[in-house]
Order: C-alpha cells, then structure tokens, then sequence
C-alpha cells in the first residue's frame, strides 16, 4: 500500500476533534473536591457560632455589670411628706400611733421595693418597734425618710424616721423587715441587692442598730 493510501486510511479511522470525548476526571479527585467544599462549609458555619457565641458572651458580660452596679448603688433616703390633719389625731389631739404606723409601713415599703425593684414580690414579715420621742401636732408637716439598713439573702430591713418640716425635730423612728417572694407560690427568692459601703456615722449606726435585730 501507497504511502497516501496509508495516510487516507489512518484520517477515516480516527475520529474529528470535535468527537473526541473530554478527558474524563478521576472518582478519587471528585470525591476529594467534595470534601474540600464540605469543610469550608463547616468552617464557615463554625465561625458563624463562635461569632454569634461571642456575641451572647458579651452582651451578658454587660448585663451582669450592670446588675452588679445597680446592686452596689448607694443606699438613698426615700421620702414621704404628710400633712397631720384632724382625722389624723387621737384623743390627746396629737398624731394617733396607729396612723403613724400606717405611713412608717408604707414609707418603709417604698425603699425596700424601690431598691429591689419589683414591688410585687416584697411583703412586710417584721416591725421591730417604732420610738416615739416627740408628738406631733396638727397642721405640722412631717417627712418620713427611709433607707435600707441591712439585707439578707431574702430579707430587707428598713430603717425609718420620721422628722418635723416646720420645726426640724425628729419625732419617730423604727425598724420593719421585708421578705421577697414569688408572686405566685409566695415562696421565698433571693434579691440580689448588695450593700455598698458608707463612712457617713449616722448611716454606720443605723446599720449597726439593724445587726442586733430578730428576724
């Protein structure tokens, strides 16, 4: 056979470019590939929580400082003015001791819940004993002042007095203690509440006075 012949022979047999199949790739390869993309995805998804983690941690870090500043605040005076009228006098024509004690609850309430800050989980469960040193006459206004003066794990003790806006006499004071519980089981919580700590000598004694009270 002829040298062209050869040639013509060989063009029919093999097959246009264009026919040729693509070179076809290995399992082991595709399989490797998978895997690649298969971590990528879970790096990326693991990022994603530990940034997300991140987030929590931090967001909770500022909640818990500021629940701790707030528990450490300085331990205000609240108060409360009345103006002693005639249904307010007893037989003496002087402030009756009932409704005295009425107001020292109440404004003895007032601290205890203003300082936990949830009122309607604090109950009265103790008044130590109101001193009366002064009557208190009609038309005079008084202004209780009330504060916290030592706080277990569930109870809060109040100290409060009661003081003469026209003449600046001190008339009354006194201790009550509260409790804080769950609104509805009314068992006893924890309220978080943390003593700060004071110089002044007045408060000083006022605490050292609620130390030696029975809860």
């Amino acid at each position: 056979m002829s040298k062209k012949q050869t040639s013509a022979s060989n063009a029919k047999e093999r097959p246009p470019e264009h026919m040729v199949p693509a070179k076809e790739i290995p399992v082991t390869e595709m399989a490797v590939d998978r895997k690649v993309t298969v971590k990528e995805k879970a790096s990326a998804r693991e990022e994603r929580t530990a940034n997300q983690e991140t987030a929590i941690d931090q967001e909770m870090t500022v909640t818990h400082k500021t629940a701790e500043k707030k528990g450490s605040t300085k331990m205000k005076y609240y108060k409360i003015s009345h103006l002693v009228k005639s249904e307010d006098l007893n037989h003496h024509g002087t402030l009756f001791a009932g409704r005295s004690a009425e107001w020292l609850v109440e404004a003895a309430f007032v601290a205890a819940a203003s300082q936990h800050g949830r009122p309607q989980d604090v109950l009265c469960v103790n008044i130590h004993g109101f001193t009366f040193t002064k009557p208190v006459q009609k038309g005079d206004i008084i202004t209780f002042y009330s504060r916290v003066a030592k706080v277990g794990t569930t109870s809060i003790t109040v100290y409060v007095k009661v003081m003469s806006e026209i003449h600046g006499t001190t008339h009354v004071d006194g201790y009550l203690t509260f409790v804080c519980v769950e609104p509805d089981t009314k068992r006893k919580r924890p309220h978080g509440i943390v003593m700060d700590e004071t110089t002044d000598e007045e408060e000083i004694q006022i605490r050292q006075r609620a130390e030696t009270l029975s809860h």
